[in-house]
């Protein structure tokens, strides 16, 4: 991954609130060198005017050597489907979101209208980026609405849209089909855990119709409402599940920013086999909590930072030896920056400059781990009930992972 400094990363929040976001790092920061002299004048032509007039501010104080508190940002190009990509092992997909190519700062919405238009020979006037940018990103939640809304049913726009889909993220789009197949007939809610114990519960509400006669008026009304009744088919699965991991990942991000720093040195100190340096109350309580993450941990495959939260010296050996040396390597990490507040809206980090270089690793990692976890056969098997293996397209893309560049952007 390319680092840069606290500096570089104040030019290129600006370069980004400008409408910069999806050049190459070297073009936003080369744009900034050539126009750092009339910011004030950009202003009103920025995409984000607040955003980059206040990033401008901060230029100009750390220019001055005057301490700021000013949070620069990086937002994840297209999070759910990085999310897909991940647990199916689709490279196709990761190219096409940034998680393979690190001299490349791809857009998968402008990708994908390109190829419609390819597909349509050219004919894709009637039609703009973004609406297919709407349409891309709710087909794979499910939407089927949206897509026929904007091209029509039946019309060869909405059956080149399917070809598009398909040809730019196949495995995201298999896996949406998959959760789509997956549910329940008639339960009244899905519910699957993810690796840091968050327990996801997803009712189906239905809507019911009710007619009312009103003799005093001489009238009647129909009343709507929704109640908790289980359907044979639906679409929310797709959604929920990705907007579930995406969770995990934001948690997860959290937890190595802005950790307890005793608390995770005392873990790192039993991981390591030290010995106890001071008492630790309600040893059952985190006996009970640790032996349940522990098997989350094992069931998915994966390990949450989340463990070090029940951890002591005196229970450290209910912990396998493979999860211990994840934890280790997780832990040596962390320690190696200060804890630093981080803020998620969605898929976009924000943190001060100090720690942008951190933030992206993080990202970086967590996606690599997911990668090679048994994530997505794990949730899946909970919500129907049984074991569901599940083969991914591949078994290395944590490799490619792990080299990328622009997966925050």
């Amino acid at each position: 991954m390319q680092k840069f400094s606290a500096f570089q990363y104040i030019k290129l929040d600006i370069a980004n609130s400008f409408g910069l976001d999806k050049d190459l790092f070297e073009e936003r920061l080369n744009w900034f060198e050539q126009n750092k002299m009339q910011l004030a004048s950009l202003v009103d032509s920025a995409d984000e005017p607040a955003q980059f007039y206040a990033g401008t501010l901060a230029y100009e104080d750390t220019k001055a050597g005057k301490p700021t508190g000013y949070l620069v940002g990086m937002d994840a190009t297209a999070s759910g489907l990085q999310c897909m990509a991940a647990l199916t092992g689709c490279k196709v997909t990761a190219a096409s979101v940034n998680m393979i190519d690190p001299d490349c700062r791809k857009d998968v919405y402008t990708d994908g209208y390109h190829v419609m238009i390819n597909l349509l020979d050219g004919k894709m006037d009637k039609f703009e980026r973004a609406d297919t940018k709407s349409a891309t990103m709710t087909h794979f939640y499910g939407s089927q609405a949206n897509p026929r809304n904007l091209f029509g049913e039946n019309s060869i726009e909405l059956q080149k849209f399917y070809e598009m889909v398909n040809i730019v993220a196949p495995g995201a789009n298999m896996l949406r089909q998959d959760l789509i197949d997956i549910w329940q007939p008639f339960a009244n809610q899905h519910m699957w855990v993810l690796p840091d114990g968050f327990t996801a519960i997803v009712k189906v509400m239905s809507m019911v119709e009710e007619s009312f006669e009103v003799n005093e008026l001489n009238s009647s009304f129909t009343h709507r409402y929704w109640i908790n009744k289980g359907t044979a088919t639906g679409l929310s699965l797709a959604a929920n599940v990705i907007h579930s991991v995406d969770g995990f990942v934001v948690r997860e991000m959290n937890r190595r920013a802005n950790y307890d720093k005793d608390m995770i040195e005392r873990v790192y100190d039993a991981l390591k086999g030290g010995t106890s340096r001071r008492y630790i109350k309600d040893e059952d309580v985190h006996a009970v909590k640790l032996k349940r993450l522990v098997g989350l941990a094992e069931s998915h495959k994966m390990v949450s930072v989340v463990l070090a939260e029940h951890i002591t010296h005196e229970n450290v050996d209910m912990v396998p030896l493979w999860i211990k040396r994840e934890l280790i390597r997780i832990i040596e990490q962390m320690l190696n920056h200060k804890p630093f507040a981080l803020i998620a809206i969605h898929d976009c980090f924000k943190c001060h400059a100090l720690y942008m270089n951190e933030v992206r690793q993080n990202y970086i990692d967590i996606f690599a781990d997911m990668a090679d976890s048994h994530m997505l056969s794990c949730m899946i098997g909970q919500i129907v009930g049984k074991r569901v293996p599940v083969r991914k397209l591949s078994t290395d893309l944590s490799k490619d992972i792990r080299n990328s560049n622009y997966m925050l952007s």
